[in-house]
């Protein structure tokens, strides 16, 4: 009976080893910055003047504590911008972002780091 025994655990044990290890790998890639503990809020419009340093950004973030990331370069400039999480916000319910860049925006386009779409720029040049 103790043999038996055994045989029975030992051979599961054998077959679980790559779930085991799957969720091993798994749980250290959330634990060590897979999981930020924040949500990408969508850059819905934005409003610049292009000779300024400044972008109005309409956001869909419902009143959160934002986190703004920009990256500029010569033909768009990136920005990504987070909420905490948990939850996504809704399209109804945005705030005003305003970024202050390093160069003027010129003619580089306005790229969402969360979706990677361009942004649709209403001119502010009056």
């Amino acid at each position: 009976m103790t043999t038996l025994a055994r045989v029975r655990h030992a051979e599961p044990l054998r077959r679980t080893r790559p779930v085991i290890w799957t969720l091993v790998l798994a749980s250290s890639t959330v634990l060590l910055g897979g999981c930020s503990g924040r949500d990408t809020v969508e850059i819905v419009d934005g409003t610049a003047d292009r000779s300024s340093h400044q972008l109005m950004l309409g956001v869909a973030s419902c009143n959160a504590e934002l986190e703004v990331k920009v990256e500029e370069g010569d033909d768009d400039v990136r920005i990504t911008i987070t909420r905490p999480a948990p939850g996504k916000a809704e399209n109804h319910c945005q705030d005003l972002a305003t970024v202050e860049l390093d160069e003027p925006l010129g003619d580089r386009a306005v790229i969402d780091g969360g979706t990677g779409q361009t942004v649709e720029m209403r001119k502010n040049d009056g």
